[in-house]
């Protein structure tokens, strides 16, 4: 599904007389290192007033706004819908009790040229904020028109805006960067999907590659389904256009797909070497990869 579909559906059940093309959809981000930390605007409640300040009139000519907030390589997730109400000069004085406690003002709030817009926030796609996440693409166009700039959504669960596995991250001599770029692969669902049907295709069930487990054997019902995705390939040795396939996925327990991303790195086949050095030897190992 793309987001263009999921608005068209959700205008159609839940809100009458939106027009899609009057739409905007927004992805905030740092340009560099000076710029405002936008994540953590958003976390303390000063994301809406940060929105409202734009240098240029961005939303003169539309009704509504989908707001997003980069991530992941091109990821961007979903953290509310405005009606685009007046828009006035911005001046520092006159707004003053509306910036936030708190806030970083710097001079470029101070520019007679800024302009502040009445944005009211609307309960539209609700349900899918902080979990709605769509590829970008081209991330240096932030600002454009839904009906003529779809976007592919790549999860309904989040995930891509904070990454809990910092130490790993250091693990990665390619930098934050690639380690943000391999993650954001692994969490692809349309491939997860596609590389489990072909794992199950070959082997009749789901269960880890590197040790065995089967959580579908251990959980009943709660564990059906479920397994964790691993790139088995370093974004550094990947050529540039290069898709991730069904086949450079490998089925990981959480517990190897942790024991692989601790630094250093290892791969899936040297982790298999790990558990059968150390297993229990009464407890062989259940996994598929050869020695």
């Amino acid at each position: 599904m793309t987001l263009k579909e999921l608005v068209q559906s959700e205008i159609l059940n839940e809100v009458k007389g939106i027009d899609i093309n009057r739409i905007k959809i927004l992805r905030h981000a740092e340009k560099n290192e000076k710029a405002y930390k936008i994540y953590d605007l958003y976390k303390q409640g000063m994301f809406d007033f940060y929105q409202c300040v734009q240098s240029k009139r961005r939303f003169d000519d539309c009704d509504y706004i989908l707001s997003f907030i980069g991530g992941i390589g091109s990821s961007a997730t979903f953290v509310g819908a405005y009606e685009v109400g007046p828009r006035d000069d911005f001046d520092k004085n006159k707004y003053k009790d509306k910036i936030p406690a708190g806030f970083p003002i710097d001079e470029a709030f101070t520019k007679e040229s800024y302009n502040h817009y009445e944005l009211k926030k609307i309960d539209f796609l609700n349900s899918k904020k902080d979990k709605l996440v769509v590829d970008w693409v081209i991330c240096n166009q932030w600002d454009l028109w839904l009906g003529k700039n779809d976007k592919e959504i790549i999860s309904l669960e989040g995930g891509y805006l904070e990454i809990q596995m910092d130490d790993e991250e250091e693990g990665y001599s390619e930098g934050k960067e690639f380690y943000r770029s391999h993650i954001m692969r692994e969490r692809k669902p349309e491939v997860i999907k596609r590389a489990k049907e072909r794992f199950i295709k070959k082997h009749g069930k789901l269960f880890c590659e590197v040790c065995g487990f089967d959580f579908y054997g251990v959980y009943g019902e709660r564990g059906k389904d479920y397994i964790e995705g691993h790139h088995k390939k370093l974004v550094s040795q990947m050529k540039e256009g290069d898709k991730t396939k069904a086949s450079d996925i490998a089925m990981l327990c959480s517990n190897c797909h942790r024991m692989i991303h601790r630094k250093p790195i290892v791969s899936v086949e040297e982790l298999a070497q790990v558990i059968n050095k150390n297993i229990v030897k009464s407890v062989p190992s259940r996994g598929i990869i050869k020695q």
